[in-house]
């Protein structure tokens, strides 16, 4: 071999030898380098080219095969992120009682890694990024270790179930209210109704539930407004009519007895229900004190 001939094939070893330790045709966008050959990236993680290995997905983030970026999950939607037992490779949908929302605020966006329970007013359908405030005349417990909130439920007869709290503040209600006494409601109520005049209720206690207004007894009388503040409160127990009184059912006021007429009042067992002509004493010359009923 011509020296110049082994000048050239010196150099072109040189070369190609150099060629490949410096740039082995690094992989495309979407694989990575294993034992020297570009393999496509796996579901559930990203490869942005020329990588010794995938770059798993964080919480909050999926991927399918050959993706050089991972994405966000969608609201309504969430993603555990890859981790050495599971492949985020989906998007999950928001199970009912929980919500699930992106946080596009932050550096670099997160979606959804771990759907958050319904608070207490709130309850929430598949795929919703929160949860829904209770309407008034319902209630939501809230999601718990026992109970999803998927859906509100009823304000039962006998309570009541608001929107707001005492403040005002829209909240939504977690549990259903007792009427009070001098009050009732039907199911559904959003307030309890106040006893008109001749009708009263105990409320709702442990007893009983205070789902209609009740009939004033005979002998009673029954007034909505509150004697000593003339607030309207209702009648939470019906008041016994007096001596020399009476009265029909579903009375606001006890009667007086008329002239010549009397009555001892409502006593337990005996309703006052109306009068009774007044004993008259017949006392004549020679008589002795004969006392005779006037008829």
């Amino acid at each position: 071999m011509t020296f110049l001939k082994r000048y050239y094939v010196q150099h072109l070893c040189t070369l190609l030898t150099v060629i490949t330790l410096v740039d082995p045709s690094p992989c495309n966008p979407g694989f990575y380098v294993l034992k020297g050959e570009c393999e496509g990236c796996p579901a559930g993680f990203s490869c942005l080219g020329g990588m010794s290995e995938p770059d798993p997905c964080g919480p909050g983030n999926f991927s399918a095969p050959l993706a050089t970026n991972c994405s966000i999950a969608n609201d309504g939607f969430y993603s555990p992120g890859t981790t050495k037992h599971h492949n985020a490779t989906q998007q999950y949908p928001c199970p009912s009682g929980f919500e699930c929302k992106a946080d596009r605020s932050s550096a670099p966006p997160r979606g959804c890694s771990d759907p958050k329970p319904c608070p207490a007013g709130t309850w929430s359908p598949l795929h919703v990024a929160e949860c829904l405030l209770c309407q008034g005349g319902t209630y939501c417990p809230g999601t718990s270790k026992h109970y999803n909130a998927t859906e509100a439920l009823e304000c039962p007869a006998g309570f009541w179930c608001t929107q707001q709290d005492g403040n005002g503040t829209i909240k939504g209600c977690s549990k259903p209210l007792p009427c009070a006494p001098g009050t009732y409601s039907g199911p559904a109520s959003e307030a309890c109704l106040i006893c008109s005049d001749g009708f009263w209720s105990p409320g709702t206690d442990s007893k009983r539930n205070a789902t209609e207004a009740l009939e004033c007894p005979p002998g009673y009388s029954c007034i909505r407004n509150d004697p000593a503040t003339g607030q309207a409160t209702g009648c939470a127990r019906p008041h016994p009519c007096g001596p020399n009184q009476y009265s029909e059912k579903c009375a606001m006021y006890c009667s007086k007895c008329g002239p010549g007429t009397s009555s001892p009042g409502t006593s337990p067992g005996h309703p006052s229900t109306s009068c009774t002509p007044d004993a008259i004493s017949l006392i004549g010359p020679g008589s002795e004190g004969i006392v005779a009923a006037d008829s």
